[in-house]
């Protein structure tokens, strides 16, 4: 009997489940793959986010300083740089790896490779099933991410308008025909309607993605693969 469980380490997570563990809960983590796994993600984290953290974050997970920020919209740019950093540029890999491994410190159970097939709520209590057994607990926090479905036995399904869907490639910085510097992150709006794009350096690489939300970026793919070109990448790289 747990006085906590929380379903999945991502980000959201990870903090929860260390938080927990900080406070004196008895507490479990479950997550269906193995850390580190390779997450889609522009990797921007902005200085703010980095100000929650409670520990700081090592040197060698930091891909890029960003000290600058480029607007476009409809043909326009404007650009702003200071003297403070604006954001680091992370892998999700080993960004949410660190995260795990901050939220196990506190005394927390985490069991990896291990995938929640249902919930039940019970007098009292909460029963959560897995591919590998069954554990209890008075409280559970559902962090699956977009993907997951046991969210859909607790509240209505999102309708279009109220979740996004991205596009992302990482390309190598040799692999296009225009000069992108290493402090400053390019942003695109006006992408597929409401949408936006993104060119993100990561030392050696770029992260170039498209975002908006479901009900109005339609073909997804095709709008990805012309911000690809415009931007001077190859538009058939692959993408997640």
């Amino acid at each position: 009997m747990f006085d906590l469980i929380v379903v999945g380490a991502g980000p959201a997570g990870s903090s929860a489940a260390r938080l927990a563990g900080k406070l004196g809960l008895e507490t479990l983590l479950l997550e269906q793959e193995q850390f580190p796994r390779y997450k889609a993600c522009g990797g921007a984290v902005t200085e703010q986010a980095l100000s929650y953290l409670d520990f700081g974050l090592p040197p060698d997970l930091r891909e890029a300083t960003i000290f600058a920020m480029r607007v476009h919209y409809e043909g326009r740019s404007i650009e702003a740089c200071g003297e403070n950093p604006l954001a680091v540029m992370v892998s999700r890999s080993a960004f949410d790896a660190l995260l795990l491994e901050k939220a196990r410190e506190s005394g927390i159970t985490a069991r990896m490779g291990e995938r929640v097939r249902g919930l039940e709520e019970k007098d009292g209590s909460v029963e959560v099933f897995t591919d590998q057994g069954t554990y209890e607990a008075a409280f559970v926090i559902v962090a699956e991410g977009a993907q997951g479905t046991l969210k859909h036995g607790i509240r209505r399904r999102d309708r279009k308008d109220e979740y996004g869907v991205c596009l992302v490639a990482e390309i190598e910085n040799e692999d296009t025909s225009q000069e992108y510097p290493q402090d400053a992150i390019d942003i695109h709006f006006g992408i597929g309607g409401m949408g936006y794009g993104w060119v993100f350096p990561h030392g050696e690489y770029c992260s170039v993605g498209i975002g908006g939300l479901a009900s109005s970026l339609h073909r997804p793919r095709e709008i990805m693969a012309g911000f690809l070109r415009d931007r001077g990448f190859d538009p058939n790289h692959g993408m997640t």
